[in-house]
């Protein structure tokens, strides 16, 4: 999966002004209507009206992303097409971390018919509708902003669909972007085909009168609430159902099945979302409205979601300390040449200048200009000693100077460095002392790590006498998420078994790939041994035989068994962290750490 932040930054930029793009060879993109201007072919006209408002009476502007592919005029067969876009689409949200449901909220337009993506296709039906689109694929879907890279493989699958049809595509030129209207209203001279969208159709995307006011409150006080819910329960999802039980009167014995169920039933009722009667849990009106709200807009929270867990500050107050540093990391280099920067060649493509680096070749071209412009011999110790005083001037004339002029030849840029994906195994010690905040946090910092980057993340625990694959690589946050719900802590700590299991798993699974990074994340010491040896021992001896991998081993753990860890890491040439307390900031700080420095 490419890294396609730039494109989602400009192409936010550009949307979220109500501005319009060409991507791709054919396909126009904007949240408004488009039209074909037929005094110049190849110009597309972005109109006053937003498209979601005209489209599907969507009371707020700029949630409905519009793209219209342009094809030699023809009939492409839309159920064909969107079988094609489907199969392909697995793939993005996959790739991307997007809803399960992402699919769902994509309408499909050709001149055979449409419908949502998802459904019957038995829709669009019209003649004057399909007439219109005889020379263009059109698509509506729902898309929220840190989302917006996604188009970009979307619309390189839409254009291949078309083409493995046999059609050609029409290269759009220029796109025209009218004034925006102050209103939705069907202005004189537009196609009238547009009201056939608001026709009859199995579409997610429209927005009934009656839910207007609902979607403006969205991002309003009662969103903090729903989020507040969905964190709890791991899932928007899943915290609609929580809210439908409650919805209907729960137990509030059955209701209270986990620990963060109880820290829930707290926030609830504090919020006045719950009553309790008899021993019952009720929605109150207030809680009503919010379910109804999630119901609405679920794949909106969900997104929502996704995007706190991705971008999650990291500060702080718990201290971090490095004790020691794996072999292959620990080779010092220079660092310029860490950060890739260069002194740039004549028609070199720049695309960062690095502006410390240029600053301090500047100073030094300075330093030399002034100090050493005058060369004596050494014999000469008469203009020696004349040199030196004036050298001295010199000096002081520098420090007066009032700023750096820089040359060309001062600049340095640095070119970034292609990110690699990575696999990721994180050991995690399900023991009973793990249970409660401690594995909460894990698991958040295990979302994050997934959302973050592209990375393929694995979890195994160790608890009792057994060594769990949770979750086999993956980079679906649905599954992720879906295992780590299943993830309890419980009983002893066999360790040994642990760090052999994890070697084995990874070695089946990723052979020898230099990119793979083993992290133990624990609380305690070995308690259990697998073969009746010293748990001690047995650890020891496991973690040696790591080191005759290229698996890159990380430590994390508590201060109270640094002198074991140390140990530990020392056999297995890891590096070893210990932290004050298991928080989710503090582990993502440490997998920067590790990752930054992986080359």
């Amino acid at each position: 999966m490419r890294d396609l932040t730039e494109v989602k930054e400009k192409t936010e930029y550009v949307l979220t002004k109500q501005q319009g793009l060409i991507l791709g060879d054919a396909t126009a993109i904007s949240t408004r209507v488009h039209a074909v201007s037929p005094k110049k072919p190849g110009a597309i006209v972005a109109q006053a009206q937003d498209a979601g408002q005209v489209f599907y009476t969507r009371s707020n502007p700029n949630e409905i992303i519009h793209i219209d592919c342009f094809h030699q005029v023809g009939k492409v067969d839309h159920k064909e097409l969107s079988n094609y876009l489907l199969a392909r689409l697995e793939n993005i949200i996959q790739d991307y971390s997007l809803p399960h449901d992402f699919m769902d909220f994509i309408d499909i337009q050709t001149g055979t018919g449409g419908g949502r993506l998802t459904g019957s296709l038995e829709f669009g039906k019209k003649e004057t509708l399909k007439i219109a689109h005889q020379n263009h694929v059109h698509l509506a879907l729902y898309l929220l902003p840190q989302n917006y890279q996604v188009l970009v493989p979307l619309i390189w699958y839409l254009e291949e669909g078309i083409l493995e049809q046999g059609m050609e595509l029409r290269k759009i030129y220029n796109m025209k972007i009218m004034p925006l209207a102050k209103n939705s209203q069907t202005q004189e001279g537009e196609d009238s085909s547009l009201e056939d969208y608001t026709s009859s159709t199995d579409s997610k995307l429209k927005e009934r009168s009656d839910s207007n006011r609902e979607a403006s409150s969205l991002s309003s006080d009662k969103l903090n609430d729903v989020q507040q819910i969905a964190e709890s329960e791991g899932k928007a999802s899943q915290a609609q159902q929580t809210m439908e039980e409650l919805a209907k009167g729960a137990s509030k014995q059955n209701f209270l099945n986990s620990a963060s169920r109880r820290k829930l039933l707290t926030y609830l009722k504090k919020n006045r979302i719950v009553k309790e009667t008899k021993d019952k849990l009720y929605l109150t009106p207030y809680g009503q409205e919010l379910a109804e709200l999630m119901k609405r807009h679920l794949p909106e929270i969900d997104a929502r979601l996704r995007n706190m867990v991705r971008t999650m500050p990291k500060k702080t107050n718990h201290s971090i300390k490095k004790i020691m540093t794996r072999q292959d990391s620990g080779q010092r280099k220079s660092p310029f040449k860490e950060r890739g920067v260069k002194k740039p060649d004549f028609g070199d493509y720049v695309e960062e200048i690095a502006l410390p680096e240029t600053i301090t070749a500047g100073a030094k071209r300075l330093y030399r200009e002034t100090y050493l412009q005058n060369k004596v011999e050494e014999s000469n110790k008469a203009v020696l000693t004349e040199q030196n005083k004036q050298t001295e001037q010199n000096k002081q004339d520098f420090k007066q100077k009032s700023g750096l002029t820089l040359n060309p030849q001062d600049i340095r840029v640095r070119n970034k460095k292609k990110q690699t994906s990575m696999n990721v195994c994180f050991l995690v010690d399900a023991s009973g002392s793990m249970g409660g905040r401690r594995m909460q946090e894990v698991k958040f910092f295990a979302e994050h790590v997934l959302l973050k980057g592209r990375d393929k993340i694995a979890i195994l625990t160790f608890r009792e006498d057994n060594v769990n694959v949770e979750i086999p690589f993956t980079r679906n946050w649905d599954k992720l998420r879906s295992g780590l719900n299943k993830i309890k802590a419980f009983g002893l700590t066999p360790m040994s078994k642990g760090i052999e299991m994890a070697r084995k798993y990874l070695e089946s699974e990723v052979g020898q790939q230099k990119n793979t990074f083993l992290v133990l994340i624990t609380d305690g010491l070995p308690t259990i041994s697998d073969g009746g040896e010293d748990p001690f021992k047995e650890t020891l001896k496991a973690a040696q035989k790591l080191s005759q991998t290229s698996i890159k081993f990380v430590c994390i753990g508590l201060e109270p068994n640094v002198k074991f860890l140390k140990k530990l890491a020392q056999a297995s040439q890891a590096s070893l962290y210990i932290v004050e307390e298991l928080q989710k900031e503090s582990l993502a700080r440490i997998m920067d750490k590790e990752k930054g420095g992986h080359g």
